[in-house]
């Protein structure tokens, strides 16, 4: 399957999603659900026959040289509940996502050059004919059968929920509930921190941004925010798919009944390359309205990274696919930009009590 199949396949479901099945009917006006299942598209007749039993659980990989982690991961989301796996190879130089080398029944998207996670989880979106959507990095490892009682929340609270994190290295030394997003007028755009404490009460806990890149979502949530967001670089993925997804009124959770562990990278600290900050723009000039954009966050972040900024900003202002998505995305945003704001400020007060933790991690074989 190539990208553009992947494209196009996601188009076609997010269409047949907006239909209203009530008003198909035959020439004879039957609306007799036999004949609604047989003019349905095909993904879309597979999914209204599965949602009266299981909903059917698909599973996308974005990887780039994951080395034997990838069918490692791919063993373990089936064991974990998946009914299907695609993996997203970003461009893979060492061989981790040949075909050879990954278990026949994985479907393979290929990306002939980097393009990141966000593109990642956007094309896996076009190969899934599930009802619930998992994107995960490949490098994970989760309980038996936890994605089933996941999805199974996602579904009564039409939301996106995570699971706790904690170190594939260092099981147990830290585990990370979710987090809360900080908006830093000061620097100009978002930031997070993590809950290092499990909440209390009910297991299932309001969060204000993902974090750990294992999210299981019914696919209608993608529908109601436009698409995932699919920023063109590792970085700040998380906090852009945690804005759209507020904006458009999805509820965001962690359920703490399941801990996944994640292999960690070493990455240099502070680090921020020219990618990260073009995201940085990319998210503020799309996801906020234009007075904002360009009255509190754009002017900040030029003067802070106006030594290390190696593009033309104008050319995220003036690319036409970006204007064109920047204008789609009004038609599902929900919140107003104050109320949003608002919003994220009174859960930083309200988690003031919760343990913050910063993770300091080592680099972790493959």
């Amino acid at each position: 399957m190539t990208v553009d199949d992947a494209r196009v396949g996601f188009q076609e479901v997010m269409a047949a999603q907006s239909a209203d099945p009530t008003q198909i009917a035959d020439e004879a006006g039957n609306t007799d659900k036999a004949f609604l299942l047989d003019i349905l598209p095909k993904r879309m007749r597979f999914a209204a026959k599965h949602s009266q039993t299981e909903p059917k659980i698909s599973v996308f990989l974005p990887a780039r040289n994951e080395g034997k982690q990838v069918v490692k991961t791919i063993e373990n989301m089936w064991a974990c509940g998946a009914d299907d796996v695609t993996v997203i190879d970003d461009a893979s130089e060492d061989g981790s996502c040949d075909s050879r080398t990954l278990p026949s029944e994985v479907q393979i998207v290929r990306h002939n050059e980097a393009s990141g996670c966000g593109y990642g989880r956007f094309d896996g979106m076009g190969c899934s004919d599930g009802d619930v959507c998992v994107t995960a990095d490949a490098h994970v490892r989760g309980p038996e059968g936890c994605l089933k009682e996941m999805a199974k929340v996602a579904i009564e609270r039409r939301a996106i929920v995570a699971p706790a994190i904690t170190s594939m290295k260092n099981p147990g030394d830290w585990t990370i509930y979710g987090g809360a997003l900080e908006y830093q007028p000061k620097r100009g755009c978002f930031e997070h921190y993590c809950f290092g404490d499990k909440p209390q009460g009910d297991p299932v806990s309001p969060i204000t941004c993902l974090y750990g890149s294992i999210y299981v979502f019914p696919k209608y949530v993608v529908k109601r925010m436009g698409r995932v967001s699919k920023t063109t670089a590792w970085g700040y993925n998380e906090m852009a798919h945690t804005i759209r997804a507020l904006l458009c009124d999805v509820p965001l959770f962690v359920d703490s009944r399941y801990v996944f562990e994640h292999r960690y990278k070493l990455r240099p600290q502070g680090r921020v390359t020219s990618a990260r900050i073009s995201n940085f723009f990319w998210a503020a000039f799309v996801l906020f309205e234009r007075e904002t954009y360009e009255e509190t966050m754009r002017p900040v972040l030029l003067d802070r990274f106006k030594a290390q900024i190696q593009f033309d900003i104008t050319e995220i202002e003036s690319n036409p696919v970006i204007l064109a998505e920047r204008e789609a995305f009004r038609a599902h945003k929900v919140w107003t930009d104050e109320d949003f704001l608002l919003y994220v400020a009174r859960h930083q007060l309200s988690a003031q009590g919760r343990k913050r933790i910063t993770v300091s991690v080592e680099k972790e074989g493959m």
